[in-house]
Formats: structure tokens, sequence, C-alpha cells
């Protein structure tokens, strides 16, 4: 099993890294729904290949694998955006 929260760049895991940027595109530019998604998984792209870039690129299948699962970290991080939002939402008093 893959530890998401040992992956890192420069120190800093790479799944909040991603989270805390889609969360400012979401307040700096208004981005909502598909807009949102699209650039999580961007995003995940990025830092999957970037950081596949600084680790060596894989030459087998095993390490094929992994290196897709990596580049799904942005899907990953929009979905723990959504709920993280859905759950505030919950736990917030009645207006």
């Amino acid at each position: 099993m893959i530890d998401l929260t040992t992956i890192t760049i420069g120190g800093v895991p790479v799944l909040v890294l991603i989270v805390a940027l889609v969360g400012l595109a979401r307040e700096w530019f208004g981005w909502r729904g598909r807009t949102l998604r699209i650039a999580s998984a961007v995003l995940g792209v990025v830092f999957g290949l970037l950081y596949q870039y600084l680790q060596g690129w894989p030459t087998d299948a095993s390490g094929m694998i992994v290196f897709g699962v990596r580049l799904l970290y942005g899907v990953v991080a929009s979905g723990l955006v959504d709920v993280t939002r859905d759950i505030a939402s919950r736990a917030a008093p009645p207006q």
C-alpha cells in the first residue's frame, strides 16, 4: 500500500500541497464544480510528473503502476477538499 503522506517534494507532502492549491483556486478564482476538478487533476498530474522526475523514471511494470497511481493525486485532493467542505458544513450550527 502506498502511504500518500510520505511522498514529498522539498519536504512538503505533495497531497497537502495539492489540497492547498485547490483551495486557493477556489477562493481566488471562484472556481467550482467541474473546473475545480479539472484544475485539481492537472495539479495532480504536474506534481506527479515532478515527483517521478525527482525519483527517476520507472523501468518495470510495477514502477509504471505506481507512477499511474501517483498521477491520480489531483482527483484524490479534489475529493478530500469536497469531503472536508461537506463535513464542515454539517458541523456548522444552523443559522
